[in-house]
C-alpha cells in the first residue's frame, strides 16, 4: 500500500468515525458584519446521526454561538470552533454565531 493510500484510509476512518460521512457542505461564508460562518450552509442525512464542523472568523473575538432548534441537533462551541451534531429528526436549523460586538453570521444545515 503507498503512502498515499494510507493517509487517506486514516482520513476516510477519522470522517467515518466523526460522522462526517454523508455530509455535504457549501464552501462559502454567510455574514451580516465583518463577522463570519464557514460552511454557510450543510445537508446531512436525517437518517443517521452526522456531525459538521462550523468555523467563526473576523469581527471582534469571544465568539458565541446559538441553534434555531435544539430537537434538530446539539451544538458544541469551542472559541472560533463549533460542532454541531444532528439527531435522526428531518428539519432545518439555523447555526447563529455572535461576536463581542454583537455582529452575527448564520449557516443553514438541512436535515432529510
Amino acid at each position: 500500500m503507498t503512502a498515499t493510500r494510507s493517509w487517506f484510509r486514516v482520513l476516510a476512518t477519522f470522517a467515518f468515525a466523526a460522522g462526517l460521512a454523508g455530509c455535504d457542505v457549501g464552501e462559502t461564508t454567510t455574514s451580516t458584519s465583518d463577522v463570519t460562518i464557514s460552511p454557510s450552509s450543510a445537508y446531512v442525512s436525517s437518517a443517521t446521526v452526522n456531525v459538521v464542523k462550523f468555523y467563526a472568523s473576523g469581527g471582534s473575538s469571544n465568539y458565541s454561538w446559538s441553534e434555531s432548534s435544539s430537537t434538530l441537533g446539539t451544538l458544541y462551541p469551542n472559541g472560533d470552533i463549533a460542532l454541531y451534531q444532528s439527531t435522526t429528526t428531518a428539519g432545518t436549523n439555523t447555526i447563529t454565531v455572535m461576536d463581542s460586538d454583537s455582529n452575527t453570521a448564520s449557516a443553514i444545515i438541512l436535515q432529510e
